[in-house]
C-alpha cells in the first residue's frame, strides 16, 4: 500500500500590534510543520490587506488593537476572505466578549497563553 502523502500545511495569518507577539507566536506556530504562518500584520487595517492577498486558513487575531478591535477586524475579514477562519486571542479576559465573538460567528476567544498549533488545528477541524 502506498505511504499516504503528508497533510499540507495550513497557513496562518498573524495580527497584534506587538511585534514580539508577532515574533513569538509565528516561532511558536510555525515550528512543527503543520501551520505555516505566511504573514503578520499589526492592524485591522494591514491585516484586511494581506488577508485579500494571502487568503490564509486561518488569521489570528488580538482583540484589543489601538486602530480596530478584534471584534471589527474579524468582520472586515470575513469579507475580503471568507473561507478563511478568524481566531479572536487577548491576553485579558476574555469572559465580556465571548457573546459578540459568538454573535459574529467566532469560535470561542482564545487566551494567548493558550495559543499552541494543536489549539489552532483542534479550532480548524471543528469548523
Amino acid at each position: 500500500m502506498p505511504a499516504r502523502p503528508p497533510a499540507r500545511a495550513r497557513t496562518v495569518l498573524l495580527v497584534d500590534d506587538a511585534e514580539e507577539f508577532l515574533e513569538v507566536a509565528g516561532r511558536l506556530l510555525d515550528g512543527d510543520g503543520r501551520l505555516t504562518v505566511v504573514g503578520g500584520a499589526q492592524s485591522g487595517a494591514e491585516a484586511v490587506d494581506l488577508a485579500a492577498r494571502l487568503s490564509p486558513d486561518v488569521v489570528v487575531v488580538d482583540l484589543f488593537m489601538p486602530d480596530a478591535t478584534g471584534l471589527v477586524t474579524a468582520r472586515r475579514l470575513h469579507e475580503v476572505s471568507p473561507a478563511a477562519m478568524v481566531l479572536l486571542v487577548t491576553a485579558s479576559d476574555p469572559a465580556p466578549y465571548q457573546a459578540a465573538a459568538e454573535a459574529l460567528g467566532l469560535s470561542p476567544i482564545i487566551s494567548k497563553r493558550d495559543l499552541t498549533v494543536d489549539t489552532v488545528l483542534d479550532r480548524l477541524d471543528q469548523a
